[in-house]
């Protein structure tokens, strides 16, 4: 019986390509010889193997980070016991020390110019516990100014592809009705860039009861100025827009009103 050699080809996946800086007086430096790491989100059976490898790289002397060979897709967990299915974007995690952002590969297989940016001390953010809510400037939101007068507002910093985030929006749109009776205004910002098609898709799936936003500006100095340090990020104001509390959990809600 003879032999055939096995040939396979395996598909070219995604790449990202970025750069590591921090910000220093305003100006985005970039940070040489330093650990970069690409994870999955998604922890699904087998996705140790191929294309689904967690992998570190070095940047360069500018900064500079490459990841080749990214699987872009992957198949969603509830269709597993389904004969017909459709593949879903892939979402990872790329981070230095406690440094992350999440990118997914939407409508392309190549992400260029990725900034994973270190801030400076978000102690000396702008955002103070008893002084003025920032404004919502570099914010693509619908909320009218007449919509907050004289009332509380509630801010929550979220990134949809993290799941802590979505209980924490499930939570608030749970409780929806029971805050506006109060007189307080719920405004969600999704605090990562992702594609805005996706991100309208994600609210109208989820039924959102308030309104739901997206930073378009700089993503790093946006969230510098409001002193967003996790996520998710919670931001209660009183009916001056003073801020009243910032960074506690759901649970601790209640506390806070």
């Amino acid at each position: 019986m003879g032999k055939k050699d096995l040939k396979v080809t395996l598909p070219d996946g995604g790449t990202v390509a970025g750069r590591l800086v921090r910000l220093e007086r305003g100006k985005k430096v970039p940070i040489p010889d330093v650990e970069v790491k690409l994870e999955q989100t998604d922890r699904a059976s087998y996705t140790h193997l191929g294309f689904d490898r967690d992998r570190t790289t070095l940047t360069d002397s500018q900064g500079r980070f490459r990841f080749e060979h990214v699987r872009t897709k992957i198949r969603p967990h509830a269709s597993m016991s389904r004969e017909q299915w459709d593949y879903i974007p892939r979402v990872w995690q790329i981070s230095c020390g406690d440094i992350s952002k999440t990118v997914g590969f939407y409508d392309q297989t190549r992400i260029e110019e990725f900034e994973l940016v270190v801030g400076p001390d978000p102690e000396d953010a702008a955002l103070r516990v008893g002084g003025p809510l920032p404004g919502f400037d570099g914010i693509k939101i619908d909320l009218a100014a007449n919509r907050t007068k004289d009332k509380m507002i509630l801010v929550c910093f979220f990134d949809m592809n993290q799941r802590p985030s979505r209980n924490c929006i499930q939570q608030l749109s749970k409780r929806a009705q029971e805050l506006k009776a109060k007189d307080i205004v719920v405004v969600a910002v999704q605090a990562s860039k992702v594609d805005e098609n996706a991100l309208n898709e994600w609210i109208k799936k989820n039924n959102s009861p308030f309104p739901v936003g997206m930073i378009e500006g700089d993503v790093e100095k946006t969230l510098f100025n409001w002193g967003v340090k996790s996520l998710p990020w919670l931001i209660l104001t009183d009916q001056k827009h003073v801020v009243r509390s910032e960074g506690f959990a759901f649970s601790e809600l209640d506390n806070k009103l």
